[in-house]
């Protein structure tokens, strides 16, 4: 289009002066100037309009071109729903203490930097009846030699102090994402959002071009 020689015909069929080519922020400056409302109802009448003339077989994924944030491709789960924002875990820290204990009374065993993960089973209700609903793992934590400059605020909390201390280990946290914590009732609670859950939780599964076809 921008060709002076190869692109004038393109700009006579389509009616464009050269002074006025659309680049990456036409279609932006557009959508902003119009709404996002009436942007999309003149895009899905122009959809339609692509359709009938048979310019699409439906065998290749539509790009979006403008410089609007979309929803084209996320990672994540793809059943998450609102409830994997904060998971809640009762009697995290008697949990925790159990299995850190039951490690102690062979400290010959433990392994240094492995890995202890607290799973539960997802609490999220839109799985389909033949997927089997995963187990979601919350919290990562791992045993590491005691460094007193810096003590770990885990052995106190999960009642591990003066155990951790004998065996000169710290609890140290590798991975989870902490929502709140609820040390007022007789039982804690723990609330942690879901890893995999999108970071654009309003991206849905769409249309993906079939590698076996060329684009339509």
């Amino acid at each position: 289009m921008h060709d002076k020689e190869r692109g004038k015909h393109y700009r006579l069929y389509s009616g464009l002066r050269y002074s006025n080519i659309p680049c990456e922020a036409t279609f932006t400056n557009f959508k902003e100037r119009l709404g996002k409302e009436r942007y999309e109802q003149i895009f899905q009448v122009l959809f339609e309009i692509a359709d009938l003339l048979g310019f699409l077989s439906y065998k290749a994924i539509a790009i979006d071109g403008t410089l609007f944030p979309t929803n084209a491709r996320y990672k994540g789960c793809t059943y998450f729903s609102s409830v994997c924002r904060c998971i809640e875990f009762h009697g995290l820290i008697e949990n925790v203490r159990k299995r850190i204990l039951y490690r102690l009374r062979e400290p010959e065993k433990i392994v240094l930097g492995k890995e202890i993960r607290i799973k539960v089973e997802c609490p999220s209700t839109k799985f389909p009846e033949d997927v089997a609903r995963p187990k979601v793992e919350l919290l990562v934590l791992t045993l590491v030699q005691a460094n007193w400059e810096q003590h770990s605020i885990l052995n106190q909390l999960f009642g591990l102090k003066e155990e951790l201390a004998e065996a000169k280990l710290n609890l140290v946290a590798k991975r989870g994402l902490l929502h709140t914590i609820n040390l007022a009732d007789e039982v804690d609670s723990f609330a942690f959002s879901c890893p995999k859950l999108p970071s654009d939780t309003e991206a849905r599964i769409g249309v993906r071009r079939d590698p076996n076809h060329a684009m339509a």
